[in-house]
């Protein structure tokens, strides 16, 4: 493996990918998200009602 010169560090060329996984993780996080707020005011409205189910 040779040191890369100032001019071909200059060319290297990068960028963001958005792939199908990174969107599928995304959702995935987001529907977490959801469904831990939705766990949490469910007990919370059970705590506060005095309830049980």
């Amino acid at each position: 493996m040779s040191m890369l010169k100032k001019e071909e560090l200059l060319d290297i060329r990068g960028g963001l990918a958005i792939t199908g996984s990174l969107l599928t993780a995304f959702a995935k996080a987001v529907e977490t998200i959801f469904n831990l707020g939705r766990s949490l005011g469910s007990s919370l409205n059970m705590i506060i009602n005095k309830r049980k189910c």
